[in-house]
């Protein structure tokens, strides 16, 4: 009797380590699965980093964003502004843009027509506002303008004394140590006499 009941207990045991060794050789799959995505995931972003950073270090280098380039951007933009012009008056005597002007008038005019039919309503609201907001918005506008033109008076002034800093700062190092300080009145004029000189120096050299 004792001996049927060990026998069946282990019988039990057995079959209940069968029966999770299923889940555990599962698990063991859902494991080697998982790692292998893992380790071409890695390899994806690896490849993709590399990537990316082969891209900075031709666009950028390795300093970051080189300010040069907005000099090339805008020389290049000189450039093109300058041949054009060239072409221009060949080009508007042979009624070439009149001619391209029709083009895309006959091309965009169905689009036209729909946004015409979208914006109408826009339109008529705008022109039936009453006087008092068109003033509003119309000191909206020359705010705008005063704020435009302001910020860039600043700027361009801003970056007008930096560029000629950075491009003649080496002239004005050379004038100051020819120059000795001379005190009057307890206020360095030498300070004034440099300035002076350099500004014509820059002006002839112009």
């Amino acid at each position: 009797m004792t001996e049927n009941i060990v026998v069946n207990f282990i019988a039990n045991v057995k079959g209940f380590s069968r029966a999770m060794a299923a889940p555990m050789e599962r698990m063991k799959e859902i494991r080697t699965a998982t790692g292998k995505w893992d380790r071409s995931t890695r390899e994806a972003n690896t490849r993709l980093g590399r990537l990316t950073l082969g891209f900075r270090k031709a666009v950028h280098g390795m300093r970051g964003f080189k300010m040069e380039m907005l000099s090339v951007m805008f020389f290049g933009q000189g450039m093109t502004r300058f041949f054009s012009g060239l072409l221009r008056p060949a080009l508007e005597a042979t009624g070439l843009f009149k001619l391209w002007g029709i083009v895309l008038q006959v091309l965009f005019l169905p689009i036209a027509l729909k946004l015409l039919e979208i914006l109408m309503p826009i339109f008529q609201w705008i022109m039936n506002l009453d006087e008092a907001t068109k003033l509003i918005i119309g000191k909206w506008v020359l705010f705008g303008i005063v704020a435009g033109l302001f910020l860039f008076l600043l700027g361009s002034i801003a970056l007008g004394i930096g560029g000629v800093i950075l491009v003649f700062g080496s002239l004005f190092g050379i004038i100051d140590k020819l120059i000795p300080d001379i005190d009057v009145l307890g206020i360095n004029m030498s300070s004034f006499l440099e300035a002076g000189l350099a500004i014509g120096l820059i002006s002839k050299l112009w």
